[in-house]
């Protein structure tokens, strides 16, 4: 099927590519691809870093992506680092705990005739949690299909096809088990509980 359809920014995806895989550690990325003319981003400051408490939102500074990654004094002053995975692009990461933050592609290496802009992959496991509840942010498109990994690809089109879902780790429960103690269990041991169960 082709689509001669005008494709639009920002634009969710499930990305099948190599350099995706690789930067993950996934088997397919979730990312959004926004111009960065559009794109702000926030990152914390080297001086923010070494505190305990991150900094309240209110207290957090915005910069445009398209001025923040050309701004080497900016980037000197943030948690941010880079690294050139090839001449045409650059993967963005955290140099704190090293999740992949997203990457940009140099337009110069894209064929003029696809009238693509400047833009930047955000990966979208770094987007918080409370906004990737939202609809929004469900993919529209698989993109680099070609190179897909056949199972992982057809998982990514046709779902999972009927896996037995664990609600936690323990392999014993299923969805619909009653959890209630074992949430507790886990609040006690200090861990991070934000949990969303379907039926």
């Amino acid at each position: 099927m082709k689509s001669t359809e005008d494709v639009r920014l920002p634009l969710s995806t499930v990305c099948h590519c190599n350099s995706c895989r690789e930067t993950t550690g996934q088997l397919a990325a979730f990312g959004v691809a926004f111009e960065k003319a559009h794109l702000e981003l926030s990152f914390v400051t080297k001086t923010e870093a070494k505190s305990d408490a991150p900094p309240l939102e209110k207290d957090r500074q915005w910069v445009a992506a398209a001025t923040l990654l050309q701004d080497e004094k900016l980037l000197e002053e943030r948690c941010v680092s880079f690294y050139d995975s090839s001449v045409r692009r650059r993967k963005i990461f955290c140099p704190r705990c090293g999740v992949s933050i997203g990457h940009t592609t140099d337009t110069r290496s894209i064929p003029a005739e696809w009238g693509w802009p400047e833009a930047m992959a955000v990966m979208t496991p770094t987007i918080d949690r409370e906004f990737l509840a939202s609809d929004w942010w469900v993919p529209e498109r698989a993109t680099w299909t070609a190179c897909g990994i056949p199972w992982v690809r057809n998982q990514a089109r046709s779902g999972l096809g009927g896996l037995i879902e664990h609600p936690l780790a323990f392999r014993d429960k299923v969805m619909g088990d009653d959890i209630g103690a074992d949430l507790e269990l886990l609040k006690i041991l200090g861990e991070s509980i934000d949990i969303s169960i379907f039926r």
